[in-house]
């Protein structure tokens, strides 16, 4: 046995193993195995380089010349799995092959050969055959699972699956085992494994497979026992009956135990370990394997061969040396050079890979990229030679792991350079892409001219149809420039988008969208390259992505006031009429940011192509519009709550997107996610009311909701004030009709030439609490009634109407009854403040009357009563007490100049102004209505009038007190107005 010390390869590299009969020939190999011998195991690197992933690669080996055909793909196949052994040099050349239960020892003469295979399913079930793997020379012994079970990674799922599938000590050894399509693999139990033996341990296959070890545990007959001599009675009756429970228990022990063997199962299934070893016997003479089976074998290697690269496989101690520095005279510079044995390695190795065989290969690439020495390449050299003649093979594995090593010199040398750029194109695309990777990260320092053909590597690999994917690109050029203003720079310069196939600027712009929120180089490339792009097919493609985009975040303000509004604000937009391959979808986390009137996307929503502002309007919420006033700067911390001394002034950027789309018609409803998403709460607020007073209808509306959901998180009050006295009269007027479809008369009171109008004012705090005040309350917001007295003689017809309509509605009146009140008014002779106070009551009784007059037609009698034992307050019917409602019938109301009535009721009413009302002056007589539901209410007991008041749906309500206390109201609901 001969056990090599461990090297300490990454992990992620494990993947392919070498046979360890590789190492029996250290063995024959004295000198050689010295060599080994003197590797010190603790000589472990700092870091480790990154080299091949331990992912297994997808794509099958290419075929070497001269290789056998390819086996049935609907059988299994195996691949040597080599990297293991090159890598743990702890990993024993075992004289045995164990399991649990079985022990595999060699022919006297002979050493055993275990070799690591890597299995894939076929599309059948079927076995693993002779024919897979062979080697000249052998006998095939067994196959073997279990160190696969030992080895797999340690609390992985599928070491607890293999130790859940598999029962404690059963044989992992069997000389035939079956693959299944879904990844499992099959045996059965074998009796009998060429040259091998069953353990003698105590595990129940033990038993199984051997006898002769269960035999032993049978209890022989118990001979008679006899009392001694002198022994006392009772003490031979407890010697004999113990003696009888022992003999029973053991062969009670021995039964349970057989039948335990004899119900073991003999077949087993297990998920398919990730290597398999396949255990031959190989005469001790023979230096040479020679491996044959599916390609890329057959393949041979020789034991001072293997020696060679798994003593290199280790960083090699570079040597430095101080020479000259060129024009720094007596300066000196430390140079880095191989010492003479790795020189004669690399020899070794060019001789090795001679055949470019691919396992050959591997192995050679491998022991490079742990060496560490690629970077210390020059021109021509033998180090130089040996990496172009892998690069130049067919085996993808070698060339990618040799590849990786090039691009991941830095700073880069012009061995690595030339390399690189001479066999990239001939790489395969995942290749592609990481040497774009490598190079965008060397050239991050570099001098223009070699930048400026990054850039044309960067477009070669974005238009190639065979390349990398164009969304691959992309990502990665992006990754590469983030901060780096230089590169940012020149590739925002010259990376060209516009001679893409329409699948790969499909690609790309989608990675470029998706990184625009937190990437500078791709927010400048969506400005120039996409939406800022000559072609407007560039541009209407760009704008179908960023419409389809998912998952942006939404704008909040102030909290949560947009979360109420986001749902249903936008409405679809008239797909294009010409037909649009399917939309890529760019997920998008973040918003992107603009900070300038003049981004491109401007333009697009103002294009006089209706599809292209239509989808511009529709990427609206994807942006965010940030004033570069209130944005944050690097260090700063979050900004004043105030903006400076010109905080009330417009955003120039949010003016701009204002613009824009009040010069659209309709009015995109977009623009009030961005509006209202402005850090200052005012200028958000100012936003939204000029949106309102100048935006078509329904946009008009959608602001006004957005608006008075704001609440105080906005000062609504400030913004109204700022208006123009016109504005703000039509501002008031707007949100009227956006609310109720029409707008009373009272808004144009704020057309009154006062600075700091207090009616405005209180207009605003009004909309910010949610509320649309009723035209019976503005009156009240003047203490002194004169004053809307005097403003009904203003010259301001509009302001006169207004001051009339104020006081009309105070008193119950509608604004029908308005242009009479004025007209009145306007015809007294005197028109000063005393006459008109004198002659204001009749005109206001008599529009009282005429809105009661008007209320003659049908309605319905609704009396309202809450629960036995709830007894009235100071609100006789609030709202949240329990009421039932009980329908008293149809009823006619008729008026007559100044009286009122019903018809066929003996319930007598009358009218009362200031405010209007209709006076219920006997309630004893609502048991005149029929019904039984009015029994118990003890109605006749009522004395007290009560009123009923006009409802803005034509009916009229009033709420009184029963005998018992009881709230409760009465109403006449509206029926046909």
């Amino acid at each position: 046995m001969l056990y090599l010390g461990q090297c300490g390869f990454p992990n992620r590299l494990r993947h392919l193993r070498l046979p360890n009969v590789f190492l029996t020939l250290a063995l024959v190999a004295a000198s050689l195995a010295t060599a080994v011998a003197q590797t010190t195991p603790d000589e472990q690197p700092a870091t480790q380089p990154e080299t091949q992933p331990k992912a297994r690669p997808a794509a099958t080996l290419p075929k070497s010349e001269n290789t056998e055909p390819e086996f049935d793909p609907s059988k299994p196949s195996l691949e040597i799995d080599l990297l293991d052994y090159l890598s743990d040099k702890t990993t024993a050349i075992s004289p045995v092959a164990a399991d649990a239960i079985w022990e595999v020892r060699p022919t006297p003469g002979f050493r055993l050969v275990q070799v690591p295979v890597n299995v894939k399913p076929g599309k059948a079930e079927g076995e693993l055959e002779s024919s897979n793997l062979k080697l000249r020379g052998g006998r095939f012994l067994t196959w073997k699972l279990n160190e696969t079970i030992g080895r797999s990674e340690k609390n992985s799922s599928l070491e607890a699956e293999l130790q859940a599938a598999i029962p404690d000590g059963a044989p992992t050894l069997a000389r035939k085992i079956t693959i299944t399509p879904d990844g499992k693999v099959k045996w059965k139990l074998d009796r009998f494994i060429p040259n091998g033996y069953v353990k003698p341990t105590k595990r129940l296959y033990s038993y199984k497979l051997d006898p002769k070890l269960l035999q032993a545990l049978n209890p022989p007959p118990q001979p008679p026992v006899r009392r001694a001599a002198n022994e006392d009675p009772r003490t031979f009756q407890a010697r004999r009956a113990t003696l009888a429970e022992n003999y029973r228990k053991a062969t009670q022990y021995y039964s349970e135990l057989s039948k335990q063997v004899r119900d073991l199962p003999d077949e087993f299934e297990a998920p398919l370990p990730t290597r398999i070893w396949a255990v031959f016997e190989l005469s001790a003479a023979q230096s040479e394997m020679r491996f044959e089976g599916a390609p890329p074998l057959p393949w041979r290697i020789v034991a001072h061969e293997f020696i060679e690269l798994q003593r290199f496989y280790t960083p090699v101690t570079v040597i430095t040396e101080l020479q000259p520095k060129a024009g720094l005279g007596v300066d000196k510079v430390a140079k880095p050079i191989l010492p003479k044995p790795v020189i004669d390695a690399v020899a070794r190795m060019n001789s090795i890979a001679a055949d470019k065989h691919p396992y050959n290969l591997r192995l050679v690439s491998y022991a490079l990229a742990e060496s560490r020495i690629v970077p210390l390449a020059q021109p021509d050299d033998t180090l130089y030679k040996l990496m172009e003649m892998i690069l130049q093979s067919s085996d993808m594995t070698s060339r990618q792991i040799v590849f990786k090593q090039l691009i991941r010199t830095i700073p880069p040398t012009a061995a690595s350079l030339t390399l690189s750029k001479k066999v990239v194109r001939d790489m395969d695309p995942s290749t592609q892409l990481l040497s774009l990777a490598g190079i965008l990260k060397i050239d991050r320092e570099a001098d223009a001219a070699r930048m400026g053909e990054t850039a044309g590597e960067v477009n070669r690999l974005l238009a190639d149809p065979t390349g990398p994917p164009a969304r691959d690109v992309a990502r990665t050029m992006l990754d590469a420039a983030k901060g780096q203003p230089t590169v940012i720079n020149l590739l925002s310069q010259q990376v060209r988008l516009d001679n893409l196939p329409p699948d790969r600027f499909d690609g790309a712009a989608v990675s470029i969208i998706e990184a625009a929120p937190d990437n500078t180089l791709a927010q400048t490339l969506l400005n120039t390259r996409l939406l800022g792009a000559t072609d407007p097919r560039l541009v209407l493609r760009t704008l179908q992505i960023l419409a389809a985009a998912g998952d942006a975040a939404a704008p909040v303000v102030s909290g949560s006031v947009m979360d109420k509004v986001v749902t249903g604000l936008f409405g679809k937009t008239d797909k294009p009429e010409e037909k649009q391959s399917a939309v890529p979808v760019a997920k998008l986390t973040k918003l992107i940011p603009i900070d300038s009137p003049t981004h491109a996307l401007f333009r697009a929503m103002q294009s006089g192509n209706s599809q292209t502002r239509d989808l511009a309007w529709q990427s609206v919420p994807h942006f965010a519009f940030i004033d570069p006033s209130e944005a944050i700067k690097p260090g700063a911390g979050k900004p004043a709550p105030a903006v400076a001394a010109n905080a009330n002034a417009p955003s120039e950027l949010h003016a701009a997107l204002l613009d824009a789309a009040l010069a659209q018609s309709p009015t995109p409803p977009q623009v009030i996610v961005p509006l209202t998403a402005q850090s200052n709460p005012y200028r958000a607020a100012s936003s939204v009311i000029r949106l309102i007073l100048r935006a078509s209808d329904k946009t008009s509306a959608r602001g006004t909701t957005v608006l008075m959901q704001a609440g105080a998180k906005w000062p609504i009050d400030r913004a109204v004030l700022a208006l123009s006295f016109g504005d703000k009269a039509a501002f008031a007027a707007r949100v009227y009709a956006n609310v109720q479809g029409t707008a009373p008369y009272v808004t144009d009171l704020l057309r009154q030439r006062v600075e700091a109008n207090p009616v405005a004012a209180w207009f605003g705090r009004e909309l910010a609490a949610g509320r649309l005040p009723a035209p019976t309350v503005w009156a009240a917001q003047y203490t002194n009634k004169d004053t809307l007295l005097d403003l009904t003689v203003s010259n301001d017809q509009d302001l006169a109407r207004a001051a009339v309509a104020a006081m009309i509605a105070a008193a119950g009146g509608e604004d029908t009854d308005v242009p009479e009140a004025l007209a009145q008014l306007r015809k007294l002779p005197d028109q000063n403040t005393p006459s008109l106070r004198k002659q204001w009551p009749a005109i206001e009784r008599a529009a009282v009357i005429r809105r009661v007059q008007r209320a003659v037609g049908n309605y319905q009698v609704i009396l309202r009563v809450a629960e036995p034992g709830t007894r009235a307050t100071a609100a006789p019917a609030p709202t949240d007490i329990p009421m039932t409602d009980l329908d008293l019938g149809a009823i006619q109301l008729v008026a007559d100049g100044e009286t009122i009535r019903l018809v066929n009721q003996t319930l007598r009413l009358s009218i009362q102004t200031s405010p209007a009302a209709i006076r219920v002056e006997k309630p004893s007589e609502l048991v005149d209505f029929k019904g039984d539901k009015l029994t118990g209410l003890r109605l006749e007991q009522l004395n007290t009038p009560f009123k009923l008041y006009p409802l803005d749906d034509g009916s009229w309500r009033g709420d009184f007190v029963l005998a018992d206390q009881r709230p409760a109201q009465l109403a006449f609901k509206r029926v046909n107005r």
